[in-house]
């Protein structure tokens, strides 16, 4: 169990995994800071896999489940050497499915049961001519 997200990614994307620990269940939710945190991830999984793909290089490391798309993408980018500008338009395509997760999705949510492992594409996000947005 996890409380809160894991935003080391974010903080410092040159780690090489998530130091952010599993929570002590038997401690209160005050104790564990629930009212601030205000998430709880349940996951037999503790460490999930993540490969990123990008114009034929590979970047990989280990996330906890209740890490967020957005961290991803933001360790994906700066460990691929894209340039924050330039690379504003990119999002994370998971495959096999094609599907672009939000960016507030935890990776917990995307690992089918049984799994450790995610793997995705960096692509530019298609927004078609003429939607309502």
């Amino acid at each position: 169990m996890y409380v809160g997200e894991s935003r080391q990614a974010q903080d410092d994307p040159g780690a090489e995994r998530d130091d952010h620990c599993p929570a002590d269940v038997a401690l209160t939710i005050a104790q564990l800071g629930l009212l601030e945190k205000r998430h709880i991830h349940t996951h037999a999984v503790h460490s999930i896999t993540v490969t990123v793909e990008f114009n034929g290089e590979t970047a990989k490391r280990a996330f906890n489940p209740n890490t967020t798309i957005d961290s991803v993408l933001a360790w994906a980018k700066h460990r691929l050497h894209i340039d924050p500008v330039a690379g504003a338009d990119y999002v994370l395509e998971l495959e096999p499915s094609g599907e672009i997760p939000r960016m507030d999705e935890h990776l917990g949510d995307l690992l089918p049961k049984g799994q450790d492992k995610l793997k995705f594409k960096l692509v530019k996000e298609v927004n078609p001519q003429g939607a309502v947005v």
